[in-house]
């Protein structure tokens, strides 16, 4: 039902999140779904998220992938929520990784199977006012994302990689030379920008990478015997997956009463998962993509049971079985 074509879109944004590092041979099955759409006036935005998961249907990876379409906004609908993030620090940056692309870089990473005609096409780019073919905003992607790594990674191992976030603020042409700048915001964060040495240029703002502790490894399979018992002892009801896409489906319904200007991320423990409500957009996601207003963390089977009013969540604070950080009151709009 979305009817445009490859001449009206631009990549604007990007997230991808790994679970954990991506096996070298696997059998994946991709789950796609359009998340949000925003009207920004001249143009909308389209955010369709990917989820992946392996042959034992174990989520591997998340994209969430924001595309700007050129002549589909003015509607009237909700601009969608802000999105000046990850800016970087007024200070001097940590670290500057300098990187020149080659000519034919384009024309290598269409190799990926993005054929998109605006990346090889000389008078395709041209219809789309581009003097000549442009790198894909992945690849740029690609070439930070790696820069990063190369600096903050401990001991160098890109299996600590846990999540990137972009803007592609403007484009790149083949041949162009790359110029990362970061900032470590804490052990396992950093702030960066990438510019284009050439025209002194932001090409990626708005831009974070976040490394795991730990090296996260594939949850161990269950013997056969072992999960039948599992599952047939496992109590009826809803899991906690359960109620976040039920309160996901609610927040698409009712906008209105759903958008309370907050983020809410919920940092449950055994097992561990983590989930955004945002209340600027009137969405629900699993990860920590948007950065929140107000954490809260508690265990799964208490979330549960303080969802099915079993449990008072203000008795649970008090006694330490929930925890609220950030901004506390807006936890009150969580009714």
């Amino acid at each position: 039902g979305l009817s445009y074509g490859l001449d009206r879109v631009l990549h604007g944004e990007q997230y991808t999140e790994l679970k954990r590092p991506l096996p070298k041979h696997a059998k994946l099955t991709h789950r796609a779904r359009i998340s949000d759409i925003f009207d920004k006036g001249k143009g909308a935005l389209v955010v369709t998220e990917v989820k992946s998961y392996d042959e034992d249907d174990e989520l591997l990876m998340v994209n969430r992938i924001t595309t700007f379409v050129r002549g589909a906004g003015g509607w009237g609908g909700d601009r969608g929520p802000s999105s000046d993030v990850n800016g970087p620090p007024e200070r001097a940056p940590d670290a500057v990784v300098e990187e020149k692309t080659a000519e034919n870089q384009a024309l290598l990473y269409r190799l990926s199977g993005d054929w998109n005609p605006l990346h090889a096409d000389p008078s395709f780019a041209q219809a789309m006012k581009f003097d000549k073919p442009i790198l894909h905003g992945l690849c740029t992607f690609g070439f930070a994302a790696r820069h990063v790594l190369s600096k903050f990674a401990p001991d160098g191992d890109v299996r600590f990689f846990k999540s990137v976030q972009v803007r592609f603020a403007k484009t790149v042409f083949p041949g162009e030379t790359l110029v990362t700048e970061m900032w470590k915001e804490g052990d396992r964060r950093i702030v960066f920008r990438t510019k284009v040495k050439e025209r002194d240029e932001v090409v990626i703002s708005n831009a974070a990478i976040e490394l795991y502790e730990t090296i996260p490894k594939k949850k161990a399979k269950p013997k056969a015997a072992a999960k039948k018992g599992a599952e047939a002892a496992a109590p009826a009801g809803p899991t906690s997956a359960d109620i976040f896409r039920a309160i996901g489906i609610w927040m698409a319904e009712k906008p209105d009463e759903a958008k309370v200007g907050k983020v809410f991320q919920f940092q449950l423990g055994d097992p561990a998962s983590v989930w955004t409500i945002d209340g600027n957009a009137a969405s629900v996601s699993e990860g920590g993509g948007t950065k929140p207003d107000c954490t809260l963390e508690l265990t799964d089977a208490d979330f549960v049971a303080m969802c099915k009013g079993e449990k008072d969540p203000q008795k649970m604070y008090f006694g330490g079985e929930l925890k609220i950080g950030g901004d506390i009151m807006a936890s009150q709009k969580l009714t």
